[in-house]
């Protein structure tokens, strides 16, 4: 991933928090890339950690949510561009 994308993550984080959806979807979607790019270990870490943060919002965003349906299943999670109210 390139140095770019980690400052967007980071800031995204330090903006938002760590358990907040959007942070959690974009670190799915994240591991989806560097999946792509071959560096498994690396997407594999990534993603087990979204994923055990999304586990605790799972009751408040709902099952049929698109990160909490999508990113446990390995699928890319697309947002609208208006952040959720939390």
């Amino acid at each position: 991933m390139s140095r770019r994308a980690r400052l967007g993550i980071g800031a995204l984080r330090a903006g938002l928090g760590t358990r907040h959806p959007e942070a959690l979807a974009v670190a799915c979607n994240s591991a989806l890339t560097v999946t792509a790019l071959g560096r498994l270990d690396e997407a594999r870490a990534r993603r087990e950690e979204a994923v055990s943060r999304l586990k605790g919002l799972r009751r408040q965003l709902g099952e049929n949510n698109g990160i909490t349906r999508f990113a446990p299943a390995e699928r890319r999670v697309y947002r609208d561009l208006e952040p959720l109210a939390v």
